[in-house]
């Protein structure tokens, strides 16, 4: 039986997978982890060796985000644990580097961490609303009704920084498991080309995109993602 480890985005938790869980049939164990710092689970350094700690098996990790990219740190370092990838609305660096324009400016990201430090309400809000750009009012709410209400400071921080620091491109290609990158096409705050640049650099990866969603497709669009999931399950 599957272990799927599902990882949650930056500033939100566990619960946001909720509807898709309850779409997917199947001979599935799920859990629903908090990332550090988020939900229930305690500030830790390593998020990824946290992680992995806590689910000492053979583990499916679908990650969405910030959770997709801890997802491939975690397929790199423990590949024996690691059987495959769903990478959701994930980007191998959220900000432009060296050839890499498909992402945010590191400017603007500077400008939001620090309006995050002054004014973290007001910014979780237009965060939320980045999220469903693309999208549209019914997202908005959606996104609000499962924004957990209490937040770490200090996980959100080391967040952002990791955020900030992540580039796992040359991560993502040394990778052996089979993935799937699932991707809303009209993602504002992660560009559409991001999931086009993993499924054309990964060894054994397939894209599918969400027509018309944004940045939480499995949030908009469950139906539409759980039947990805169950036929990339089924098919292994």
């Amino acid at each position: 039986m599957r272990n799927l480890v599902f990882l949650h985005g930056w500033g939100m938790d566990s619960s946001c997978w909720a509807g898709l869980l309850e779409r997917l049939s199947g001979n599935f164990r799920t859990h629903c982890a908090d990332l550090p710092g988020h939900g229930r689970n305690p500030h830790a350094k390593d998020w990824v060796e946290t992680l992995s700690g806590a689910h000492p098996f053979e583990v499916d990790l679908v990650g969405w985000s910030l959770g997709g990219q801890v997802a491939l740190e975690w397929a790199a370092r423990f590949p024996e644990q690691v059987r495959s990838l769903v990478l959701v609305a994930t980007t191998p660096s959220f900000v432009k580097r060296q050839d890499w324009d498909a992402a945010m400016q590191e400017g603007v990201f500077m400008e939001f961490l620090g309006n995050f430090q002054e004014n973290r309400p007001e910014t979780m809000k237009r965060f939320l609303h980045l999220q469903a750009l693309g999208g549209n009012s019914r997202v908005f709410r959606m996104l609000q009704k499962i924004a957990p209400q209490q937040l770490n400071p200090e996980g959100l921080e080391h967040g952002l920084d990791l955020l900030g620091r992540y580039d796992l491109r040359e991560a993502a290609k040394g990778l052996a498991q089979e993935a799937l990158v699932l991707h809303g096409t009209c993602d504002s705050l992660i560009p559409f080309a991001a999931g086009k640049w993993l499924c054309a650099n990964m060894k054994n990866a397939r894209l599918v995109g969400i027509e018309g969603a944004a940045h939480a497709p499995h949030v908009s669009d469950p139906q539409v993602c759980a039947n990805a999931l169950q036929e990339f399950y089924d098919g292994r």
